[in-house]
């Protein structure tokens, strides 16, 4: 087959979006649930992860059909029945499920990143009815903003909201009050001047 090359948010902005996802995710986790902390950090990275590359819901780049391109695996229902299914068998199915739970979490932070990723940046490609992701059906419209992709409007708007918001949501996760650490930045740099 030939691969047909088409625009793309950057696999890094994807994981920025995941990396989010994951941090928010992690406040589902019970105050008492044992090594929080670490979990948290680890459900970061898992989402960050999971938002771009091979296990992301790119994997259909070389489909066809209703595998093709933002198609089956940018449909939000199928996902989030996939991640359910997962989740089930982890809490269910083995000796320590409970504590591995939030593992599927992540995975599915980290997918629904990627398509607000999509909804935002996802231009229309030849396999899809117009800019975005599918809502309704994975033959359904497509539906998005359709920004433009790999622009310095992508780059900004990860830069000046995605990575800040990353970063607060990893300090709420770590206990330490997001202007807390913008005032410890600021000052830093104003000794650098």
């Amino acid at each position: 087959h030939e691969r047909v090359a088409v625009p793309a948010m950057m696999g890094s902005h994807h994981a920025w979006c995941g990396a989010f996802a994951g941090a928010l995710a992690s406040a589902a986790l019970p105050t008492d649930f044992p090594g929080r902390l670490g979990a948290g950090l680890v459900m970061t990275v898992i989402a960050a992860r999971t938002a771009h590359g091979r296990c992301s819901p790119d994997i259909d780049l070389r489909g066809e059909g209703v595998c093709a391109h933002r198609r089956l695996f940018h449909w939000a229902p199928f996902l989030t029945a996939v991640a359910t299914a997962f989740e089930a068998w982890i809490y269910y199915g083995w000796p320590s499920g409970d504590l591995l739970w939030p593992g599927a979490l992540a995975v599915w932070a980290g997918w629904m990143a990627h398509l607000w990723g999509d909804f935002l940046f996802g231009q229309k490609t030849p396999t899809t009815t117009g800019p975005g992701i599918p809502i309704m059906s994975p033959y359904g419209p497509h539906h998005g903003l359709g920004w433009k992709v790999s622009t310095r409007w992508e780059t900004g708007f990860v830069t000046v909201v995605v990575k800040p918001a990353t970063v607060a949501a990893i300090a709420a996760l770590l206990g330490v009050p997001a202007l807390d650490i913008l005032d410890r930045v600021g000052s830093a740099l104003g000794h650098l001047s």
